[in-house]
Order: C-alpha cells, then sequence, then structure tokens
C-alpha cells in the first residue's frame, strides 16, 4: 500500500483546529499548498481540489466521514475499484493540545502504476500541517493553564491601630472607657459643682464691716 503522511503538534485544543480545517474556502489563504477548493464541506458532497504541487490539474473527491472535531475522510479514484485513493484528516487531543495527522493512501490492482505518475505529496502534505498550525495558533484560543493552589495571606493590619481605626490599649491598668455620646433629642447635664475647700472670709473685708458697725 502506497501512502503520503505529515503530522504537527498544536498548543490549542481540537475544537479550534477544527474551526480552521473545516473552513476550506479559506485554505488557499494561509500557505497550505491548496491553491483552490470548490463545493461545499458536508457528508455525501463532492469537492475539487487543485494544489501547487500539481498545478493545472483539479482532484475530484467525496466527503465519505465527517466526525467533528475529530476526522475528515476524502475519497476519489477510478471505478471498479481499479485505483482509490483515501485522504484522512485527524485530529487528536493531547496534554492541552492536539496532534493533527493528514494521510493519504492508494489502494486498488492499479495504485503500483498510477502511484509512479503521482509527484511527490511529502512536502506539499508538511506545509499543509504546518500551515494549520500557525493558522490554528494565530486565531484560536490557547487553553489556560491550571494555576497552582495556594492558601490566601491574612491581610495585615497597620501597626499601632486596633479593630476600627482605634488604638489598642497597652498599659496595665484598666483601659479607659470612651465618653458616652449624646443621644439625640436630649439635653446634656452639666456637671455639679463640688468646692475643693471652704470658702473662707478676707480678713480686710471683716474689718470694714465692723467699721461700718461701729459707725
Amino acid at each position: 500500500m502506497r501512502a503520503y503522511e505529515a503530522t504537527a503538534v498544536i498548543n490549542v485544543g481540537p475544537e479550534q483546529v477544527w474551526r480552521v480545517l473545516t473552513d476550506i474556502a479559506a485554505w488557499p489563504d494561509w500557505n497550505s499548498g491548496v491553491t483552490n477548493v470548490d463545493g461545499r464541506l458536508a457528508l455525501g458532497e463532492k469537492l475539487s481540489i487543485s494544489v501547487e504541487a500539481n498545478p493545472g490539474r483539479a482532484f475530484p473527491v467525496k466527503v465519505v466521514t465527517l466526525t467533528e472535531p475529530e476526522r475528515i475522510v476524502f475519497r476519489g479514484g477510478m471505478p471498479l475499484g481499479l485505483f482509490t485513493g483515501e485522504r484522512t484528516y485527524t485530529l487528536q487531543r493531547e496534554g492541552s493540545g492536539t496532534r493533527f495527522t493528514m494521510r493519504e493512501q492508494y489502494t486498488g490492482p492499479l495504485a503500483g502504476m498510477i502511484f509512479k505518475s503521482i509527484p511527490d505529496l511529502g512536502p506539499s502534505f508538511q506545509q499543509f500541517a504546518d500551515g494549520l498550525k500557525r493558522q490554528a495558533r494565530r486565531t484560536g484560543t490557547r487553553l489556560p493553564r491550571p494555576r497552582p493552589s495556594c492558601s490566601r495571606r491574612p491581610r495585615r493590619r497597620t501597626a499601632g491601630r486596633g479593630a476600627r481605626g482605634r488604638t489598642p490599649h497597652t498599659g496595665s491598668g484598666p483601659a479607659e472607657r470612651p465618653p458616652e455620646r449624646p443621644r439625640p433629642g436630649t439635653r446634656r447635664r452639666p456637671p455639679p459643682i463640688t468646692a475643693s475647700a471652704p470658702v473662707q472670709a478676707h480678713s480686710s473685708g471683716s474689718a470694714m464691716l465692723c467699721r461700718l458697725a461701729v459707725q
């Protein structure tokens, strides 16, 4: 059995690669080695593909497998199974990325003779794989890497400040209570006046009173 094959590891998921791969109208835009694609990508539909490796000739194929986002198979050849060419595009998840494989194999009684007339498609297949890789990385979304688990650090408080901005008590005696605020609508009573010592009469004032009394 004669065959060609090319692979590429792409660091985006199969879903992103699949969107690029199935946009067959855009194949000629990203250095895929394909110059033109006519037709619609759907199961049972026929396509006509032109490539740089064999200019001036289009290869008619039929879409026989379309499994999202894993596999696409094109098939073409001669009647009665004399020669059959089957091209397979495979997307396989590998870690956080995708392994893309493109393979074409030839079977039938005339495969050996016809294979000699087919140009070497190895470089063309690798060009397609590398072009798909670049395009998928450019348009796809990279898968996020898992973050290492870590414990949350406690929130540091400002030195010298307690809860709610109050200065903590650091003395040995009992802490002073803050003054109570008056309730709304109540008048604040003045503190009672207490004498610290008895009031004594002044000696000069007593003498003047005595003089007034004598007169």
